[in-house]
């Protein structure tokens, strides 16, 4: 699964990447990586995370599915505490106060129940 994280503060984006990049089936496509450029299947993510001031927060929401019509998107408020999936429709699940690894398993199921491709070897990062 190829996870976007996109306008979130450092602390979430640190604490998701971390829970994120221990999951052997989900993989964090980073926003202006030249993956997002290409207008092919493979660049397109499996579900965007998104920060915002609160759950009802429209905006990075509706430019997510513009982009993405297919792709559900995941909010979380700037504080990290409460979540929710947005799909075109729309659609709101109200997900609640949710821990790093809470949020690991919601999008894992979101995106099975959606039949996503989930990547059988995950890609090594090049020594630095």
């Amino acid at each position: 699964m190829r996870v976007l994280l996109r306008d979130m503060p450092r602390l979430v984006r640190d604490l998701l990447e971390h829970e994120i990049s221990t999951q052997s089936d989900m993989e964090i496509i980073r926003e202006g990586q030249s993956v997002l450029a290409m207008p092919t299947n493979e660049s397109i993510p499996d579900v965007v995370i998104v920060g915002t001031t609160d759950t009802e927060n429209m905006k990075n929401v509706r430019s997510a599915l513009l982009q993405w019509p297919q792709t559900p998107v995941l909010t979380i408020t700037q504080d990290g505490h409460e979540a929710a999936f947005y799909e075109l429709l729309p659609h709101k699940t109200a997900l609640g106060e949710m821990s790093p690894l809470e949020i690991v398993d919601a999008i894992r199921t979101r995106v099975k129940q959606r039949g996503a491709r989930v990547p059988t070897e995950r890609p090594h990062a090049p020594p630095d």
